[in-house]
């Protein structure tokens, strides 16, 4: 039973990274435009068609012993092949990502000691506010980049539509009738759409959630039929299947704080390191938190924004991305370092107004940075390293759920009545 759990938990992990939109009013499937009943009914189908094949093949009778019966001997066999090729089509990426971890911090660490050793430069003081500035990157890398992203998407999309329509003919079949597998041309209406993971659109997929959520609800009894269960199961999962739970705002708080603190961080140093102000670095840092606030409040108000939110959305994104780029160029080229940027007050009385001509011993005994830049630095490189380590903790964790033996001679529980011919 636990390789029929460990399944499960993948093949829903893999689901969720894929769009399972709702069918529109007007959408068409093939040349056949959709009525607001066949709407209705391709949602039903489908959502009950993912329910029955996750949860039909992890009934067990009163004595944890799995079940006999032909239709969960077919849910077991479908699921298993399913998470067989998508394990072979995942994307290896562990190991290289740790490697450029390793460099990271390596390279982190070297400008703290380049910094520190000629405290009060401005040279490295800004390039130490860089670090910590882009110091979110290598967390959103760990937390995207895992073995369960397909190296081919369209494959496994492919490979679990026909699942689902091979689980749905399981479903309309009778008990004493062979249910009529998917074939070659056969045109299959339960989609699940593009893949999004990774960020690829903005939105919250909450298909493995809503159904790890039934299942956590209510288990199965085995006093009464599972189709009475999976009734009810299915009827939850739909009512489930777009409330975001408590668990995502915790994420997306968590995940809100680290990037922002990095960004006000990198901003702290520039604002403290002569001239003493808001000057041409700090406010560039300023711009970049204030743009990247519109995506962060759409994300928040929708679930699934609409296609206007997304245009604007993209505008912004575009426009970080094109400053984070500048603010790198201007660092390497030392494009800043200029008279307008040296003397230039934009904030208020008290701050600036001042050429910058001393050393950096001066600004050493006369301005106090090293508080400044130490803690900056501190709390840059711890955050950085607790969601790093989070997520190579999330990563052991996870690891036995794509674990498979590709080399073996036959793939598992081969030859049950179920046609093979949808994995081609």
């Amino acid at each position: 039973m636990e390789e029929h759990w460990k399944n499960a938990f993948y093949v829903l992990s893999c689901i969720n990274q894929y769009e399972f939109p709702s069918y529109r009013v007007g959408q068409r499937i093939g040349s056949t435009i959709l009525s607001t009943q066949d709407v209705n009914n391709l949602m039903d189908r489908r959502d009950r068609a993912l329910v029955y094949g996750v949860l039909m093949p992890l009934c067990t009778d009163r004595a944890g012993r799995p079940l006999g019966d032909r239709d969960v001997i077919y849910a077991r066999v479908l699921l298993s092949h399913l998470a067989f090729q998508l394990r072979c089509n995942r994307r290896r990426g562990v190991y290289p990502v740790l490697i450029n971890l390793a460099w990271f911090i390596a390279a982190f660490a070297f400008s703290l000691v380049t910094a520190f050793a000629n405290l009060g430069d401005n040279t490295t003081a800004h390039s130490l506010a860089l670090g910590i500035f882009l110091s979110w990157l290598p967390a959103l890398v760990c937390a995207s980049v895992i073995d369960r992203n397909p190296t081919a998407a369209t494959r496994c999309r492919v490979l679990i539509e026909r699942w689902l329509y091979n689980v749905n003919c399981i479903l309309e079949s009778g008990h004493n009738t062979k249910p009529a597998w998917w074939q070659p041309g056969a045109q299959n209406p339960l989609i699940i759409s593009d893949f999004v993971g990774q960020g690829r659109r903005l939105r919250y997929c909450g298909v493995a959630s809503a159904l790890l959520h039934c299942a956590e609800h209510e288990e199965y009894d085995t006093s009464e039929r599972f189709l009475k269960y999976y009734e009810r199961q299915s009827k939850r999962f739909r009512e489930t299947l777009t409330t975001r739970p408590h668990s995502w705002w915790v994420i997306w708080i968590a995940s809100y704080v680290l990037v922002n603190l990095q960004i006000f961080l990198a901003f702290v140093v520039a604002f403290n390191t002569p001239t003493i102000g808001l000057g041409c670095r700090s406010l560039l840092y300023l711009l970049f938190f204030l743009i990247t606030q519109v995506t962060s409040a759409v994300q928040v108000a929708y679930q699934e924004p609409p296609p206007w939110t997304r245009l604007v959305t993209i505008s912004f994104n575009a426009l970080a991305m094109l400053l984070l780029l500048a603010i790198m160029m201007l660092q390497v080229t030392n494009g800043l370092n200029n008279c307008y940027c040296k003397i230039c007050s934009m904030g208020p009385a008290g701050f600036g107004g001042y050429t910058d001509l001393q050393d950096a011993q001066f600004y050493k005994g006369a301005f106090h940075i090293a508080g400044t830049w130490g803690s900056a630095a501190a709390f840059g490189l711890l955050s950085c390293l607790l969601a790093i380590v989070w997520s190579l903790r999330m990563w052991t964790k996870s690891s036995a759920l794509w674990a498979v033996n590709e080399d073996r001679q036959h793939p598992p529980e081969l030859d049950a009545g179920v046609d093979m011919i949808w994995l081609v």
